[in-house]
Protein backbone atom coordinates (compact mmCIF):
# COMPACT_ATOMS: atom_id res chain seq x y z
CA UNK A 1 0.00 0.00 0.00
CA UNK A 2 2.23 3.07 -0.86
CA UNK A 3 1.24 6.59 -1.62
CA UNK A 4 2.30 9.95 -2.35
CA UNK A 5 1.18 13.21 -2.27
CA UNK A 6 2.08 16.42 -3.31
CA UNK A 7 -0.03 19.15 -2.31
CA UNK A 8 -1.03 22.70 -1.40
CA UNK A 9 -2.03 22.21 2.55
CA UNK A 10 -3.94 25.59 4.12
CA UNK A 11 -4.82 25.33 7.84
CA UNK A 12 -6.83 28.15 9.86
CA UNK A 13 -7.02 27.45 13.63
CA UNK A 14 -8.70 29.24 16.03
CA UNK A 15 -5.74 30.60 18.00
CA UNK A 16 -5.48 34.27 18.70
CA UNK A 17 -2.17 34.81 16.64
CA UNK A 18 0.33 32.08 16.05
CA UNK A 19 -0.53 28.18 16.64
CA UNK A 20 1.83 27.44 19.52
CA UNK A 21 1.40 23.39 18.60
CA UNK A 22 3.33 24.58 15.22
CA UNK A 23 6.38 25.24 17.55
CA UNK A 24 5.98 22.97 20.66
CA UNK A 25 3.27 20.00 20.76
CA UNK A 26 2.65 20.32 24.67
CA UNK A 27 1.80 23.86 24.22
CA UNK A 28 -2.04 25.17 24.82
CA UNK A 29 -3.06 26.95 22.23
CA UNK A 30 -5.83 29.78 23.05
CA UNK A 31 -8.58 28.24 23.92
CA UNK A 32 -9.58 25.17 25.36
CA UNK A 33 -10.42 23.73 22.22
CA UNK A 34 -8.70 23.79 19.00
CA UNK A 35 -10.90 24.12 16.01
CA UNK A 36 -9.28 23.96 12.55
CA UNK A 37 -9.68 23.42 9.14
CA UNK A 38 -6.92 20.88 7.51
CA UNK A 39 -7.65 21.45 3.98
CA UNK A 40 -5.80 19.61 1.21
CA UNK A 41 -5.90 20.31 -2.70
CA UNK A 42 -3.49 17.85 -4.36
CA UNK A 43 -1.12 18.66 -6.79
CA UNK A 44 0.12 15.40 -8.46
CA UNK A 45 -0.58 12.19 -6.46
CA UNK A 46 -1.00 8.45 -6.24
CA UNK A 47 -1.98 5.50 -4.33
CA UNK A 48 -1.35 2.11 -5.57
CA UNK A 49 -1.22 3.61 -9.38
CA UNK A 50 -4.59 4.80 -8.68
CA UNK A 51 -4.03 8.84 -9.57
CA UNK A 52 -5.03 11.20 -7.35
CA UNK A 53 -4.20 14.35 -9.16
CA UNK A 54 -6.68 17.51 -8.58
CA UNK A 55 -8.63 16.73 -6.04
CA UNK A 56 -9.09 17.71 -2.23
CA UNK A 57 -10.28 16.51 1.06
CA UNK A 58 -10.18 18.47 4.56
CA UNK A 59 -9.98 17.09 8.37
CA UNK A 60 -12.35 19.14 10.18
CA UNK A 61 -10.93 18.98 13.97
CA UNK A 62 -11.67 19.63 17.24
CA UNK A 63 -9.27 19.04 19.84
CA UNK A 64 -7.76 19.61 23.01
CA UNK A 65 -6.04 23.25 23.45
CA UNK A 66 -3.36 20.81 23.82
CA UNK A 67 -3.52 19.55 21.06
CA UNK A 68 -0.90 16.25 21.81
CA UNK A 69 -3.19 15.27 24.37
CA UNK A 70 -5.01 13.46 21.92
CA UNK A 71 -9.17 12.92 22.02
CA UNK A 72 -9.38 14.65 18.82
CA UNK A 73 -12.93 14.86 16.69
CA UNK A 74 -12.62 14.93 12.88
CA UNK A 75 -15.12 14.96 10.30
CA UNK A 76 -13.60 14.14 6.84
CA UNK A 77 -14.96 16.14 3.59
CA UNK A 78 -13.74 14.43 0.36
CA UNK A 79 -14.15 15.54 -3.36
CA UNK A 80 -16.82 14.31 -4.72
CA UNK A 81 -15.31 14.25 -8.33
CA UNK A 82 -13.18 11.28 -7.29
CA UNK A 83 -14.17 8.30 -8.96
CA UNK A 84 -15.19 5.11 -7.08
CA UNK A 85 -11.58 3.68 -6.96
CA UNK A 86 -9.80 7.11 -6.10
CA UNK A 87 -12.58 8.23 -3.42
CA UNK A 88 -11.13 5.04 -1.72
CA UNK A 89 -7.43 5.33 -2.24
CA UNK A 90 -8.31 8.85 -0.54
CA UNK A 91 -10.25 7.25 2.22
CA UNK A 92 -7.36 4.90 3.12
CA UNK A 93 -4.89 7.84 2.91
CA UNK A 94 -6.75 10.71 5.04
CA UNK A 95 -8.39 7.99 7.69
CA UNK A 96 -4.59 7.52 8.63
CA UNK A 97 -4.83 3.32 7.56
CA UNK A 98 -2.26 3.87 4.73
CA UNK A 99 0.32 4.95 7.22
CA UNK A 100 2.60 8.15 6.69
CA UNK A 101 1.73 11.91 8.11
CA UNK A 102 -2.26 10.49 8.25
CA UNK A 103 -1.72 8.45 10.17
CA UNK A 104 0.05 10.47 12.88
CA UNK A 105 -3.48 12.43 12.99
CA UNK A 106 -5.18 9.34 13.11
CA UNK A 107 -3.60 7.93 16.13
CA UNK A 108 -4.51 11.45 18.07
CA UNK A 109 -8.51 10.77 16.75
CA UNK A 110 -10.09 9.70 19.05
CA UNK A 111 -14.13 10.02 17.31
CA UNK A 112 -14.41 9.99 13.32
CA UNK A 113 -17.20 11.73 12.87
CA UNK A 114 -18.01 11.07 9.38
CA UNK A 115 -16.77 11.13 6.02
CA UNK A 116 -18.91 12.70 3.36
CA UNK A 117 -18.29 13.53 -0.39
CA UNK A 118 -19.00 17.04 -1.24
CA UNK A 119 -18.50 19.66 -4.07
CA UNK A 120 -14.95 21.17 -3.11
CA UNK A 121 -13.66 24.69 -4.05
CA UNK A 122 -10.14 25.91 -3.45
CA UNK A 123 -8.86 29.31 -4.73
CA UNK A 124 -5.31 29.70 -4.18
CA UNK A 125 -4.92 33.00 -6.05
CA UNK A 126 -3.75 36.97 -5.45
CA UNK A 127 -3.23 37.33 -1.75
CA UNK A 128 -6.19 35.35 -0.18
CA UNK A 129 -6.49 31.64 -0.27
CA UNK A 130 -10.03 30.23 0.35
CA UNK A 131 -11.17 26.87 0.42
CA UNK A 132 -14.89 25.59 1.17
CA UNK A 133 -16.17 21.89 0.98
CA UNK A 134 -20.08 22.69 0.36
CA UNK A 135 -21.74 21.74 3.28
CA UNK A 136 -25.16 22.81 2.71
CA UNK A 137 -26.33 18.84 3.12
CA UNK A 138 -24.33 17.88 5.52
CA UNK A 139 -25.93 15.52 8.19
CA UNK A 140 -23.37 15.61 10.43
CA UNK A 141 -22.62 19.56 10.07
CA UNK A 142 -24.15 19.26 13.69
CA UNK A 143 -22.24 17.12 14.78
CA UNK A 144 -19.22 19.15 13.27
CA UNK A 145 -18.12 22.34 14.92
CA UNK A 146 -20.07 24.89 13.40
CA UNK A 147 -17.59 27.65 14.34
CA UNK A 148 -15.31 26.07 11.39
CA UNK A 149 -15.83 28.52 8.05
CA UNK A 150 -14.06 28.45 5.26
CA UNK A 151 -10.77 28.91 5.29
CA UNK A 152 -8.56 32.30 4.44
CA UNK A 153 -5.20 32.48 5.08
CA UNK A 154 -3.67 35.82 4.26
CA UNK A 155 0.28 36.57 4.95
CA UNK A 156 2.00 39.61 6.30
CA UNK A 157 1.75 42.68 4.38
CA UNK A 158 -1.17 41.36 2.12
CA UNK A 159 1.37 38.72 0.51
CA UNK A 160 0.15 35.25 -0.45
CA UNK A 161 0.91 32.72 2.31
CA UNK A 162 1.84 29.61 0.46
CA UNK A 163 2.38 26.22 1.86
CA UNK A 164 3.35 23.02 0.01
CA UNK A 165 3.17 20.22 1.70
CA UNK A 166 4.28 17.02 0.33
CA UNK A 167 4.10 13.73 1.87
CA UNK A 168 6.40 11.45 0.24
CA UNK A 169 5.56 7.89 0.72
CA UNK A 170 3.51 6.30 3.12
CA UNK A 171 3.48 2.72 3.68
CA UNK A 172 1.46 0.93 5.85
CA UNK A 173 2.93 -1.89 7.68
Amino acid sequence: MSWQIEAEYLENCNCEILCPCVTSPVMKGSYDRCLVPLVVRIARGQKDGVSLDGLGFVWLVDAPGTMSEGGWRVGIYLDEQATPEQAAALEEIVTGRAGGVPGIIGSLTGELVGIKHVPFEFTPGGNVWSARPDRADDDHQRRAPDELEPAHRQGPEGRRQRRRLRLRVGQRR
